[in-house]
């Protein structure tokens, strides 16, 4: 592989900023219309652009997950997590592999069409202006996906030539290779971009539990990027997006291999009317997603051999969908806003199952469609001097068709499984309203109540799953998560140099989607057939009612202009409170939800060369499964940078990662087996920016 040098300058994360102060105007972006200024009413911290591209943290997502209460299904790093677990979650509200919140990169939607999760490899931080991160129920303009929230990515704007190059090179032989390039042509703004990554990866057993069969979980994944902005007139933008993306997996053992690709394009029409007249914004794109895998399980004690026990080579999905929205100025700070969005998914998953030992014996197909239609209606404004509010309901209209589950003899053709699968619709009715209040220039309190819904994805309707021999069948008689929530909020900064913000909520999730035991074996359990020993067969099912209670709180404080501290701690106790199918099951936190979460910084700058950023991170103890069986203890680790500016355009940066060398278990199996994640890791690079 090739040695190269890597490069990440360490300035401090904002763990969670406060409200920024009102801003007077709506500008037109790279990509969209920023938020009403009212909308302040609702929870919101930023990560800005030098905390991305100066982060300890090697991919974006690990960036993100240093926000307590954020982070995917597992408590792993997409570096080696499986692309179908990584859904992201906000406050740590019921993780699951296609996750609870919906990402929008400058507006349009980045989940799969097919499974929900992000393909965060083909992500690159650098290319990013900031990241705006809205805990709670989306209703208004966000619809389905967005029950615990949304993040929202922000593209940088394209200027008169400029870019960087960054290369980063440390431990397991990872190389880390960035460029971007903007430039403007008269009324055309253009930015090209592109990433490449590659590392040997590292075994995901522990030195006690591996066997001759485990390899490093090694990667390559490869991605391009280029916008154009044309200004049409002086308040009027019209730009287009291409994205291409590509990833290689190795998932621990020779055979457990996954390839993921994707293709994006995306046009968006904006015009500001500066106060004067309404504000437009029409957004269209399309997705194409193509996904192959292999799961295997190991056959022995010595874990010297593995069977492949399904093939899913074949899992073709594509996603079109636009919205539109029009914003009608009523006073200075006051708008209406009236918008309607739709999103068309399909998507099939083609496999080989049922490996006895002899070779598969069965062919499966498995998918179907999805249709959303939504409409909202929202307000956005001053009610006094101190008070504002904002707040709207929202329409949806959803459809499932197409389903199918069908099985096959190899061979013979013989038809073993055909679901009859019925197409359903459904109307949704959502809101939201939020309220603050500017007790004094130093302190403001807010409080909100919001609902909103997540439609399961094609892949939890209708293909199951099976990692080692525990074996997830699918539910085509799903219904839609609904979530309702409160607030209370407050910020306070009486100093230049500290602020404070808490936060309490309560959600009531219904109906939400989990992975449930039915059986464990060794055995024959129908749908699924044989489960082995030290297995189990699951279904996704709808529980009832589950509650989660919080208190998320952030400090920043500037002991000097040298020294800066940032703290901040997220607590969610998410329990099932109701369950007819599995009464036994109320009480019980949900998988993989901890209820504590943390992240403390400092920094030091002694002068404009050098940033010396040391951060501490608290990854509370949960279960893997819903029977509260196998618990992950909790894990604290701690990262420490160093960079250095040695040209005014050119940083050196060495990092260490996991100092401490704690372990980070992110799975557990029935038997005991430990997959583990985050290991102690040491990088070194240069980033360049003309």
């Amino acid at each position: 592989m090739l040695r190269k040098v890597a490069s990440l300058s360490l300035l401090s994360l904002p763990l969670t900023s406060l409200d920024a102060a009102p801003i007077e105007t709506i500008n037109v972006t790279a990509m969209r219309l920023s938020e009403p200024v009212a909308r302040k009413a609702y929870a919101k911290s930023v990560i800005g652009e030098d905390a991305l591209q100066n982060a300890p943290q090697l991919r974006l997502d690990d960036i993100l997950r240093t926000v307590p209460g954020l982070g995917l299904f597992r408590r792993s790093s997409s570096m080696v997590a499986h692309p179908t677990t990584q859904g992201v979650t906000l406050r740590g509200i019921g993780p699951n592999g296609a996750g609870r919140a919906l990402v929008m990169l400058d507006g349009i939607p980045l989940n799969d069409p097919f499974g929900g999760w992000v393909p965060w490899a083909g992500l690159d931080a650098n290319r990013l202006s900031h990241v705006d991160i809205l805990p709670g129920s989306g209703a208004g303009p966000y619809g389905n996906q967005a029950i615990s929230g949304v993040i929202s990515l922000n593209s940088r704007l394209p200027r008169s030539f400029a870019g960087w190059a960054d290369a980063r090179y440390g431990s397991f032989d990872t190389l880390a290779l960035s460029f971007g390039l903007a430039d403007t042509f008269g009324p055309l703004g253009v930015t090209v971009s592109g990433a490449h990554s590659e590392s040997d990866g590292f075994i995901l057993r522990t030195k006690d539990q591996r066997g001759s069969i485990d390899v490093p979980a090694a990667s390559t994944a490869s991605s391009l990027d280029g916008s154009v902005v044309w200004s049409l007139a002086p308040h009027t933008t019209l730009s287009s997006r291409i994205r291409w993306f590509d990833e290689k997996r190795t998932n621990g053992t020779p055979l457990a291999r996954n390839d993921t690709s994707a293709r994006d394009v995306s046009m968006t029409l904006v015009h500001d009317g500066r106060r004067d007249g309404p504000d437009i914004q029409i957004t269209s794109y399309w997705q194409n997603r193509k996904f192959a895998n292999i799961f295997t399980s190991v056959t022995d004690d010595e874990r010297s051999q593995e069977r492949p026990v399904l093939d899913q080579f074949d899992v073709p999905a594509w996603g079109l969908g636009g919205s539109a929205l029009i914003r009608f100025p009523i006073a200075s700070d006051s708008h209406l806003e009236v918008g309607m969005d739709a999103r068309r998914l399909s998507g099939n998953s083609h496999e080989l199952a049922r490996n006895l030992g002899a070779g598969f014996t069965r062919l499966r197909k498995a998918g179907g469609d999805q249709m959303l239609v939504g409409g909202w209606l929202e307000y956005a404004g001053s009610l006094t001097n101190r008070l504002s509010v904002a707040g709207g309901v929202r329409l949806d209209y959803w459809r499932i068709f197409n389903g199918i589950m069908r099985e096959s003899e190899i061979g013979t053709e013989a038809l073993v499984r055909s679901d009859d699968i019925a197409n359903r619709n459904d109307n949704l009715l959502n809101g939201r309203l939020g309220l603050a209040y500017d007790v004094t220039p130093a302190m403001r309190v807010r409080l909100a109540g919001y609902s909103g819904f997540r439609l399961p994805t094609i892949n939890e309707f209708f293909r199951p799953f099976r990692v080692g021999n525990d074996i997830t069948e699918a539910n085509p008689e799903l219904d839609t998560e609904r979530l309702y929530g409160v607030e209370a909020g407050i910020s306070f900064s009486p100093l230049n140099s500290f602020a404070v913000t808490l936060d309490i909520f309560r959600n009531w999730l219904d109906r939400g989607v989990g992975n449930i035991t039915l059986h464990e074996g060794p055995g024959f359990f129908p749908p699924a057939g044989f489960v082995p020993g030290n297995g189990s067969l699951r279904q996704r099912l709808n529980i009832d009612h589950i509650i989660a209670d919080g208190l998320a709180i952030s400090t920043d404080l500037s002991l000097s202009s040298q020294w800066r501290l940032a703290v901040s701690y997220l607590y969610s106790r998410a329990r099932i409170t109701g369950f007819s199918r599995q009464p036994d099951l109320v009480g019980n936190r949900l998988a993989q939800s901890p209820k504590h979460s943390g992240t403390a910084e400092i920094e030091w700058t002694p002068d404009n060369n050098w940033t010396m950023t040391a951060q501490l991170r608290l990854s509370g103890a949960r279960f893997e499964d819903d029977m509260m069986e196998r618990r992950l203890d909790e894990a604290v680790t701690a990262d420490l940078a160093v960079s250095r500016q040695v040209l005014r355009n050119m940083t050196f940066t060495v990092r260490a990662e996991n100092i401490w060398n704690s372990r980070v278990v992110s799975q557990i199996d029935r038997s005991g087996l430990l997959t583990r994640t985050d290991p102690q890791a040491f990088y070194a690079g240069v980033h360049y920016r003309f």
